[in-house]
């Protein structure tokens, strides 16, 4: 390759990161949609799903943030744990927690970030008190518009074996005919999870693996499942029952998401036809 063709491939190859970076490091918040039919429900239902916000913040007093979850109006607004971060201030986590619970029913499940640093009674306590039902293996009933629901929820495995083992004992849906939602944090336990019954599971804690590529179905790596891991964020499927993963809101890792923008989920349940 002569000097000529070589300053060509080096301004094409800058000109191309120039051009795919900001692209890449996108940090705009996003809004994911999915949509389940049910013949368990008269009308739709919508439900938000948050997950892994670290406590960080969109905006003055988490405006950004809430506008986007005031828009969609939804039912409910299902937390899935690592809202609170055990190495941050509480106190952004805690305006998320406490605006949100004075417009919607509120549900949340323990992530490992709560249970670090031995600190979790306190992390429960604040997230009562800002008005979020905490379900720790409980199920509770959910009265919309288009039906009831039964929404149970587990606390991370972080809180102990015996404890994670009892609450999916206890974690049954109330009434099969119901249409029910287990909220959990980490989605590597699908298979502890699918016996339960529970027609969606919801999930976060993969961050999207952190990093992706366009078109890739996976995200880099996790923790808990290592590289390339199954289940990194979207829809899974498994016959009349249903995995969904949000890829998380944390803005400020010291490790940069990659093609991969933090998001809100927007569930919508729609009657079968």
């Amino acid at each position: 390759m002569n000097h000529h063709a070589k300053i060509v491939l080096i301004a094409g190859c800058l000109l191309t990161a120039g051009i795919l970076l900001p692209w890449a490091l996108d940090r705009r918040l996003t809004l994911r949609r999915y949509s389940i039919q049910t013949e368990k429900i008269r009308r739709p239902v919508r439900l938000i799903l948050l997950a892994d916000l670290h406590s960080c913040c969109y905006g003055p007093q988490q405006q950004t943030l809430l506008q986007m979850i005031h828009v969609n109006h939804p039912d409910a607004v299902l937390f899935a744990g690592d809202i609170i971060d055990d190495l941050k201030d509480a106190y952004p986590a805690a305006q998320l927690l406490q605006a949100t619970a004075k417009r919607y029913p509120c549900f949340a499940v323990t992530g490992n970030h709560e249970h670090y640093g031995g600190r979790i009674q306190l992390r429960k306590r604040l997230i009562r008190q800002c008005g979020v039902t905490l379900l720790e293996g409980r199920s509770q009933r959910l009265q919309t518009h288009g039906g009831p629901l039964y929404i149970c929820g587990i606390d991370d495995p972080n809180g102990g074996a015996d404890l994670f083992h009892t609450q999916l004992r206890a974690a049954r849906p109330a009434d099969p005919s119901v249409y029910s939602v287990l909220l959990t944090h980490r989605p590597e336990y699908i298979h502890d999870y699918l016996p339960l019954g529970f027609d969606l599971i919801t999930a976060g804690h993969t961050h999207g693996g952190q990093w992706r590529l366009p078109g890739m179905q996976r995200g880099l790596f996790t923790p808990s499942q290592g590289l390339f891991p199954k289940y990194t964020g979207g829809r899974y499927d498994f016959g009349n029952q249903t995995m969904l993963i949000s890829r998380g809101l944390q803005n400020d890792c010291a490790v940069p998401r990659l093609f991969n923008p933090p998001e809100i989920v927007c569930i919508d349940l729609a009657p079968k036809k």
